[in-house]
């Protein structure tokens, strides 16, 4: 008989509530993760919540907050409810959609229980579940967060061509101060852009069930992004 999926935790208070079953987690790993002291707050605020067992509450901020910001704990911890049936009907089906989502990043502890899950639902379970996931994938999946980052990024960069002041063409008013902070913000949009492009080019490769439409729609995107950013260092050599 297959084990249930075991219970993962972001914080050392739900982990010594659950300590039988818990499984370390490491830090997101997308790429320039930072989360903000809001972010943090409200992560320490749900897990606090399902902790107590106010399991509706937790349910509605890990999948309206932090589940689209692309918080893997959460994704993973709506895939967990769903399964466990805490704060939402039991739903096998939904709960491995999830579980999927929050494995995308090939974090081990994740990967595990979406094979585990996977292995145990049937024909019609399983189609149900690639359904919503397609769904899930499109709303808040990495490849459209990331592509969202990369278009705020390209739209920096090119920017800077209508800004005569950083390279003084015809511009007689130029601040050194202004300069700098022009070109600082320019060159973490270039170093964050390249990070991204590459995260995105990782994606694709790994992910079998991208369509080849979409797979030429990323790959157009990922030649643009590296031509910007070798075209914004080369200008300022």
């Amino acid at each position: 008989m297959t084990s249930m999926p075991p219970k993962i935790f972001r914080s050392i208070g739900l982990m010594a509530l659950f300590l039988a079953s818990s499984v370390a987690l490491s830090a997101d790993s997308f790429p320039g993760y930072s989360p903000d002291r809001d972010l943090i707050n409200t992560q320490k605020k749900v897990d606090s919540l399902f902790e107590k067992g106010d399991f509706e509450r937790a349910m509605n901020i890990y999948r309206n907050d932090l589940a689209p910001r692309g918080d893997k704990f959460a994704q993973y911890m709506i895939g967990y409810m769903y399964y466990s049936g805490k704060g939402v009907p039991a739903d096998r089906a939904s709960a491995c959609a999830w579980y999927r989502l929050a494995a995308e990043r090939g974090e081990e502890s994740f990967v595990k229980v979406r094979d585990v899950l996977q292995s145990i639902l049937d024909d019609e379970q399983r189609a149900r579940a690639d359904q919503i996931y397609e769904e899930l994938r499109s709303e808040m999946g990495d490849i459209v967060l990331v592509t969202t980052l990369i278009h705020q990024d390209l739209d920096v960069l090119y920017s800077r061509r209508g800004d005569n002041a950083l390279f003084g063409f015809g511009n007689t008013d130029i601040e050194r101060g202004n300069y700098g902070h022009n070109l600082s913000l320019y060159e973490a949009a270039a170093d964050r852009l390249e990070e991204h492009a590459n995260y995105l080019d990782e994606l694709v490769n790994r992910d079998q069930s991208i369509s080849n439409e979409e797979r030429s729609r990323l790959d157009i995107l990922i030649a643009s992004a590296r031509r910007e950013v070798d075209a914004f260092r080369a200008s300022v050599k």
